[in-house]
């Protein structure tokens, strides 16, 4: 028996706890299947802002999937989210991270698509 697939996007933490919380008294006593993630996405997702980040993405380890992988020790953890990614790079270059394994996907994508930093730097800057 295959396990069933997740996807969380752009989920609030108190609702994954909350969700979690629900699966984890709804489940059968019997062994959780692996968990196999993989964290895609723009700067919110690599921790940019977080500390500590490094390589030619920002990952940090501080990001959430970062966190959450550390919290809940997945079978596996592949961290594809790279700063200043666009729904293009993601589509091009970090969906290949996914596979048959694959159980939990979490993805924030299109701030850089819609010109969010210079969204915010026109807000801040020049507001009255």
């Amino acid at each position: 028996m295959r396990p069933s697939r997740m996807l969380a996007i752009g989920v609030t933490a108190p609702a994954f706890g909350l969700a979690a919380a629900i699966t984890a008294t709804a489940a059968p006593a019997q062994a959780a299947p692996a968990v196999h993630y993989v964290a895609l996405g723009d700067s919110y997702s690599s921790g940019v802002g977080a500390g500590g980040t490094s390589g030619a993405c920002n990952q940090s380890p501080n990001a959430y999937p970062a966190l959450w992988a550390k919290a809940h020790s997945p079978a596996s953890f592949t961290f594809a989210a790279c700063s200043n990614a666009t729904t293009s790079d993601v589509i091009g270059n970090q969906l290949s991270s996914l596979n048959s394994s694959t159980t939990l996907v979490s993805i924030t994508i299109g701030g850089n698509d819609a010109g969010f930093s210079s969204i915010m730097e026109t807000c801040v800057l020049k507001s009255t």
